[in-house]
Order: C-alpha cells, then sequence, then structure tokens
C-alpha cells in the first residue's frame, strides 16, 4: 500500500530536530501498523502536488498553522486535489487543518469563530481503542494492541476556535 502524506504545515522550528516533520510523524506512527507500506510526501504548501489522486492508495492530510478558509494559491489546489480523491474514492484522513480543508473542499464551510482565541489548562478526554506506539502489553490496564476505554490528559493549550459545518456530503472524519 501506497500512502500519500499531502505536508501542508511544518513543525515548529524548536521542536522538528527532536519530533521530525508532521510528515515524519505520522510515518513512525504508521510504519509499525502497516504491512508493506510505502510513503510519499507532497509539501503542497511549495507547490508541491501529486499528478493524480490515483498515485496512491490511500492520502493522509497533516495540520497546518494555515486556515482551510485563507486565500491562497495551494489552498485552492489542495481543495481540487481533494475533491479528486473523494471521487475516486480513495481512503483519505484529514488531521486538525486536513479535516478542515476536507470539509471545506466537499461543500462544507469552515470559519473563524466568533469566541476567538483560547488559551490555558485543558483537559481532554478519548475513548478508544487507541493504538500504541509499541503496538502491545498493557497500557494503563488496557489489553490488546493498544488503549481501550477512556484516556484522559491534562495539560496546556493555545489553539484558535473554529467553527465547521459538514455540507452536503455529511461527512466528518478527522482528528
Amino acid at each position: 500500500m501506497k500512502i500519500g502524506i499531502l505536508a501542508t504545515g511544518i513543525t515548529p522550528d524548536e521542536l522538528l530536530d527532536d519530533f521530525g516533520s508532521y510528515a515524519d510523524m505520522l510515518r513512525e506512527l504508521l510504519l509499525p501498523e502497516i504491512a508493506d507500506v510505502s510513503f510519499e510526501t507532497y509539501d503542497v504548501r511549495d507547490g508541491v502536488f501529486p499528478i493524480a489522486a490515483s498515485d496512491c492508495d490511500a492520502w493522509l492530510i497533516t495540520g497546518s498553522k494555515f486556515s482551510a478558509y485563507e486565500d491562497l494559491p495551494w489552498i485552492h489546489r489542495l481543495k481540487a486535489l481533494i475533491r479528486q480523491i473523494w471521487e475516486s474514492q480513495r481512503p483519505m484522513v484529514g488531521i486538525c487543518f486536513g479535516h478542515q480543508i476536507v470539509a471545506e473542499a466537499l461543500g462544507g464551510r469552515v470559519e473563524q469563530s466568533a469566541n476567538g482565541w483560547g488559551v490555558g489548562l485543558h483537559r481532554y478526554q478519548m475513548v478508544g481503542p487507541w493504538p500504541s506506539r509499541s503496538g502491545g502489553g498493557q497500557a494503563g490496564g488496557c489489553r490488546g494492541r493498544g488503549l481501550v476505554g477512556i484516556l484522559s490528559l491534562r495539560g496546556a493549550g493555545l489553539w484558535r476556535s473554529h467553527s465547521d459545518d459538514t455540507g452536503p456530503s455529511g461527512v466528518f472524519a478527522g482528528l
């Protein structure tokens, strides 16, 4: 299986040496989980796009500091590619900015929320199953390949609120 990574952002400079790019992190996360997989990264911010949706078997769209509603040439081109991927019925997953631009490309609407920016401590509660990086063992009393149940995290956050409408496709799948 060949997975195309549409890189829409880059890890901040102060984190890049320790963690790699967003595309690097996705490869590291997925390599142990999928047999016979290869990756091709396209830095769409710099105008590097695949020739066709059929160039890869599945697609991942990374996070970005940009907003899906910004009027930038590469964002318009990415939306056109997303529609081609959708029409080709290839699997596609968007992460943060990625799911927002999928919604926009397929007829939804993403806009800046009137609530503006948020900052402070936040508690996140996720319901599994969630794969572990090691792919085995038990974590927090959970069995199997990863976490099953509820995982609570607490930490500082800085985010810009947005409002998403999935549009006529009615599909909203992102991280």
